[in-house]
């Protein structure tokens, strides 16, 4: 039933719709994983953060904190 739209759209819609909460979860840190293989880190975190707000004792926040600690973690590079 998704096949003409797009993956954020389909996403989104499993967040609001009457499946299985770990379903719901899951479909949520997806949206977020992809969110941030787009480029777009800001709107990522920001939806990681939504997941271990809502739902702060889901299988899926350790993953969240990983990811938002991935991506908001300072790196440098030494080159030769």
């Amino acid at each position: 039933p998704y096949q003409s739209v797009g993956w954020e759209p389909a996403l989104r819609r499993m967040l609001t719709g009457q499946g299985e909460e770990v379903l719901r979860d899951q479909a949520h840190f997806t949206l977020a994983q992809y969110i941030q293989q787009d480029g777009r880190l800001k709107d990522a975190v920001a939806e990681y953060r939504r997941l271990i707000e809502q739902r702060p004792r889901s299988k899926w926040v350790e993953n969240a904190r990983a990811a938002i600690d991935q991506i908001t973690r300072k790196q440098f590079t030494v080159s030769a």
